[in-house]
């Protein structure tokens, strides 16, 4: 069987290390010049929206056989709130790296392959579905997928971020919610090392959003000493749905399949297990099995547009009134353990609300 794997991302990867344990060896393109081209930014993989997986990393460890390392494990969350803060604790997840970094997620999935990857190349759908049994589109964008008409854009959100050296703990994430420079989105730190930290913005819009005033508000709030090492700016980023996982002799995996929930932006663990499945069908020469593996993330993804959507229509006051709540004992220690299906009953409740409001643009 002859696959192409066109990108090298978390998704595509991951699909050729699967692949080659059923002895089948993907091509691989990838557009950028080496594996992890992108900016190195920290993320985080939490546990506690992934219910009811209790520990991702042991989870693709005992289900596919791939081992792969966080940077650290996740301990404690301050989310702030315009005023007050709460502080969430427990084993909530991972903070890993992303990009130019010797441990991010996609440079340990490349040491693992062995498949050949063709950099500095860019192939359409068209180039290649004719060339190869099956080709998987893991471009890490909904470029493919609207260029097929099968794509549904959701949110458009725009980023801005650095990597920021100070003093950390390289346990703790913090999050910002607060309308002065983060209407309808929210700001994070995530550290990779105890003296360096990926800081963002991420808010929705297509126009009128100016990164660089709301960085420079964002930076001006903070209440300890960073010094920026680079930045870097993310415009228009698609969160959305892919309305067909699999047509002809193509499946779609990690964000062209539509695999970034749109709550907090998550796509790392939700990508690689879009990758890893994908394999399995291809393997079996069943790509419809594909689809019925992927129903649960996909079922999934509504009460996180839900939420997300409850989130864009907050205000200051809401998200004080919101700390103040995680501030509680019973509800902090009842949102680390079982978020999944709270948010889930919350979204449940406020659908009707939702429906009422204007659609994130």
């Amino acid at each position: 069987m002859h696959v192409a794997i066109m990108g090298a991302g978390l998704a595509g990867l991951s699909c050729s290390v699967l692949l080659e344990q059923y002895g089948i060896v993907p091509d691989i393109y990838e557009a950028q010049y080496k594996i992890g081209a992108r900016f190195t930014n920290g993320e985080a993989i939490m546990n506690i929206l992934d219910f009811p997986v209790e520990d991702c990393f042991s989870y693709l460890e005992q289900k596919y056989n791939v081992r792969l390392k966080p940077l650290h494990p996740l301990n404690s969350l301050v989310i702030h709130g315009p005023i007050s803060s709460a502080l969430i604790e427990g084993e909530l997840g991972y903070i890993t790296t992303r990009g130019n970094h010797p441990y991010a997620l996609e440079v340990q999935l490349g040491d693992i392959s062995k498949a050949p990857v063709f950099t500095n190349t860019y192939y359409t759908i068209d180039d290649l579905k004719e060339k190869y049994d099956v080709v998987v589109v893991a471009t890490g964008n909904s470029n493919e997928s609207k260029r097929q008409q099968i794509w549904e854009t959701d949110i458009v959100a725009n980023i801005i971020g650095a990597s920021i050296r100070g003093s950390f703990d390289p346990n703790q994430a913090q999050v910002w919610l607060n309308d002065d420079y983060a209407p309808q989105g929210y700001c994070f730190l995530l550290p990779y090392e105890s003296n360096i930290a990926s800081l963002c913005i991420a808010v929705p819009g297509t126009e009128g959003v100016n990164l660089e005033i709301l960085w420079q508000r964002f930076l001006e709030s903070l209440h300890f000493e960073i010094n920026i090492k680079d930045t870097f700016t993310l415009h228009s980023f698609e969160i959305g749905r892919n309305k067909s996982l699999v047509t002809e002799n193509l499946i779609f995996v990690g964000n062209a399949g539509g695999f970034v929930m749109p709550f907090l932006g998550f796509g790392q663990f939700t990508s690689m297990l879009s990758g890893f499945e994908a394999a399995i069908a291809i393997a079996n020469s069943n790509l419809q099995s594909y689809i019925v593996a992927m129903q649960p993330l996909v079922d999934s993804y509504y009460p996180s547009l839900k939420m997300r959507r409850v989130l864009a229509g907050m205000d200051n006051d809401k998200y004080e009134l919101l700390i103040k709540i995680l501030q509680n004992k019973v509800a902090k220690t009842t949102f680390s353990k079982f978020p999944i299906p709270i948010l889930k009953t919350v979204a449940t409740v406020l659908d009707p609300l939702i429906a009422r409001n204007n659609e994130i643009q």
